[in-house]
């Protein structure tokens, strides 16, 4: 995984009023689950994340349509294996998020797996893209781009976004 302000955010570790710079955040790994966020590449902690700002562009580069590559405003992969009870609250992303001959881009999440959780007044301004699509695999979205393995019985929440970016997708 990839992160503007860190690669792999663990189960009890705490990110809280970050900002991005505007930079460039290119990732052409051939690793089939990487990860790659404006700010968090993979997110496994049960705490709360709040006000985190992405300004950089997040750039996904396959070199063949490839699956199971996830890009995120925010955070590329969130993926919380211990609770349901954290919340991302107040997170804006205002960069581009492109995946190039891959899948899944997110404004302020690629993919969220596993547990569930609480997505909470967070906004997308930036434009999304993604430019393949394989059978049913590929998605933008601007807030989730993907709902991946959700577990019965919990709640998965998206409360008072927006998402005011343009979203493109080509197969």
């Amino acid at each position: 995984s990839l992160g503007g302000i860190t690669a792999c955010n663990t189960s009890t570790a705490t990110l809280e009023y970050c900002i991005s710079g505007r930079w460039y955040l290119d990732n052409r790994s051939a690793s089939q689950y990487s990860a790659l966020g404006g700010i968090i590449g993979t997110n496994e902690s049960d705490q709360d994340t709040r006000f985190l700002v992405n300004q950089a562009m997040v750039l996904r580069e396959s070199a063949q349509k490839s699956t199971e590559r996830v890009n995120g405003g925010i955070i590329g992969n969130q993926h919380n294996m211990t609770s349901d009870q954290w919340t991302i609250y107040g997170c804006i992303n205002t960069g581009m998020v492109v995946n190039y001959l891959s899948h899944y881009s997110g404004g302020i999440i690629g993919r969220w797996s596993d547990q569930g959780g609480s997505v909470e007044y967070c906004r997308n301004y930036g434009f999304l893209q993604t430019s393949a699509q394989m059978g049913w695999k590929g998605a933008t979205g601007g807030i989730v781009a993907q709902l991946y393995h959700p577990i019965d019985h919990q709640s998965y929440t998206v409360l008072s976004c927006r998402n005011d970016g343009s979203i493109f997708g080509t197969g």
